[in-house]
């Protein structure tokens, strides 16, 4: 039921579904999860009501090891990747092939945009378990990077993930 929730995009059933108690980490038969089929179709409203109910961003499908964040990027759902990375996705999993997330998105601003966001999310010579137990202790602390403040690209104010979020005085 929440798969086929999630594929049609029924909030309602998807949040009912939680609150009845189905596992947010079922898998089905290729071990895909809701959230895989949430972040394949781009639906940034499911991926949100799902990480509610602490859906996992990292697992990985059974022969591919695939994750959600390989899925957006190979579907070139760049805003999506950037929305994981920020909820805590791991960027550096590595599939069967041994390739990262941002190896399977074709568009090189799409790959610039998305490593600025790593950069800016995972900076300090922290590694990615480092950061995150430190965003589960602190409540999603973020810190910007070096290279992003003096490039001109991150005013110090709003999203440092998202060049669009910067205020204006």
């Amino acid at each position: 039921m929440l798969m086929w929730a999630v594929e049609k995009g029924r909030e309602v059933v998807i949040r009912k579904c939680y609150e009845n108690g189905i596992f947010a980490e079922a898998v089905d038969n290729d071990g895909w999860t809701a959230m895989m089929y949430a972040t394949r179709r781009g639906n940034i409203d499911i991926i949100n009501i799902m990480l509610q109910f602490g859906a996992s961003l990292n697992h990985a499908t059974n022969e591919d090891k695939f994750t959600a964040l390989h899925m957006a990027a190979g579907n070139e759902l760049v805003e999506v990747c950037l929305a994981l990375i920020k909820a805590g996705a791991n960027p550096n999993q590595r599939d069967s092939e041994g390739k990262a997330a941002v190896d399977y998105l074709k568009d090189p601003k799409n790959k610039e945009k998305l490593r600025d966001c790593m950069e800016a999310t995972y900076s300090g010579g922290k590694t990615y378990d480092q950061i995150h137990k430190h965003r589960v202790e602190a409540g999603q602390e973020k810190s910007v990077s070096f290279q992003r403040i003096h490039s001109g690209k991150y005013t110090g104010k709003g999203d440092p993930c998202n060049d669009d979020d910067d205020e204006e005085d």
